[in-house]
C-alpha cells in the first residue's frame, strides 16, 4: 500500500489553486505515485457524469478523455462507477497521469469494482480524499467532495448525465470557482442527455471534439513533426528517448526498457535532456516533453 501524504491548509502544503475556493479543504489526505504539487503544474481537466451512461456516453467520453490526455492534459474525477472510470481509464491508458478524489477514507478506494483503476492511478497519478483511513462515505460527502474535483480543474467537461445527476453538482462549484464549464451535446429525446443540454441552455462552451476544450482553456499546442524532435535530439539515445514521450509513455523506467538503454546510459541522456529543456520531471520517475 502506498503511504499516505497529510496536506494541511494551515501548513500551506495544500497547493494554491485549492487555497482560494469557497470553503477550501482545511486537510487533504494524498496517495500516490507523483507529488500533487509536481501534478498541479499541468493542465487540469474534470470530466465527470452520471454512473450510468448509455453507449453514447462512453463513446464520447472515452473519445475525449483519450484524445485530450494524448495532449498532455490531466483527467480528474470522482472514481465512481460510469462517467468517471471510463474518464480515468482513458487518461491513463494514453500514458497521462489521472487524479481520483475520493469521498470515502483515503485507503477505502470505493467502489470496490474500481479497484484495478485506483491501482493504476496509484502508479501513475494521485488519489485525495479529505476523509483519512477506511472511512465510509454518506451522500452528503459525495456532493462536498466536488468542489475540489473542480477546484483542481482548470475546467469541468460534463459528457452525459441525467437532469437531477450528482455531476452537475460539480458544475455548479465550477462556476463558483470561476472555471469554465463545458459539456458535450446530447439527443433531446435521451434523458441522460438532459444534464449537459440544460447547461448548454445556460451558456456552458459546447464540446464535440477536444479541439473544442483546447481553445474554452486556452492552451495552444505546439504541432512538433518529428523532423523537428531529431533537431532537438543531441543523438539517436535522446531521440529514442523523445519518441517514447511522444508516444504518451511518461515511466522512466518502461522507457528505458523500450528503448534498450542500459540504467548508466538512460540516465546520462535523460540528465542532458533535462539539462537542455526538452523533457521535464513529473516525479517518481515520470517525464513528459
Amino acid at each position: 500500500m502506498s503511504s499516505v501524504k497529510i496536506l494541511t491548509l494551515k501548513g500551506a502544503s495544500i497547493p494554491e489553486k485549492l487555497r482560494n475556493i469557497p470553503d477550501a479543504p482545511k486537510i487533504l489526505y494524498s496517495r500516490g505515485s507523483i507529488g500533487l504539487d509536481d501534478l498541479i503544474k499541468r493542465p487540469i481537466l474534470a470530466i465527470v457524469g452520471s454512473r450510468k451512461v448509455d453507449s453514447y456516453g462512453i463513446h464520447a467520453t472515452r473519445l475525449l478523455a483519450s484524445d485530450l490526455a494524448s495532449h498532455g492534459i490531466l483527467i480528474a474525477s470522482g472514481m465512481a462507477l460510469g462517467t468517471d472510470a471510463i474518464a480515468h481509464k482513458a487518461c491513463l491508458e494514453a500514458g497521462t497521469p489521472s487524479i481520483a478524489v475520493l469521498a470515502s477514507g483515503i485507503n477505502n478506494l470505493t467502489p470496490k469494482s474500481n479497484h484495478e483503476i485506483a491501482m493504476k492511478i496509484l502508479g501513475n497519478g494521485v488519489i485525495l480524499s479529505e476523509q483519512n483511513g477506511d472511512y465510509s462515505p454518506r451522500g452528503y460527502d459525495f456532493l462536498i467532495r466536488n468542489r475540489i474535483i473542480s477546484g483542481l480543474s482548470d475546467g469541468v467537461l460534463v459528457t452525459q448525465a441525467a437532469a437531477r445527476s450528482g455531476s452537475l453538482n460539480t458544475a455548479r462549484h465550477a462556476l463558483e470557482q470561476g472555471k469554465v464549464v463545458m459539456a458535450v451535446p446530447g439527443p433531446i429525446t435521451n434523458p441522460l442527455c438532459a444534464g449537459p443540454n440544460n447547461l448548454l441552455k445556460m451558456g456552458a462552451v459546447p464540446v464535440t471534439c477536444a479541439d473544442d476544450v483546447l481553445k474554452a482553456l486556452n492552451i495552444e499546442l505546439v504541432d512538433i513533426s518529428e523532423k523537428d524532435y531529431e533537431l532537438l535530439a543531441g543523438n539517436e539515445y535522446e531521440l529514442r528517448i523523445i519518441q517514447q514521450l511522444m508516444a504518451g509513455v511518461t515511466d522512466g523506467e518502461i522507457i528505458a526498457v523500450n528503448t534498450g538503454l542500459s540504467a548508466q546510459e538512460f540516465n546520462v541522456h535523460l540528465t542532458m535532456l533535462e539539462i537542455r529543456g526538452v523533457i521535464t520531471p513529473l516525479g517518481a520517475n515520470h517525464w513528459t516533453l
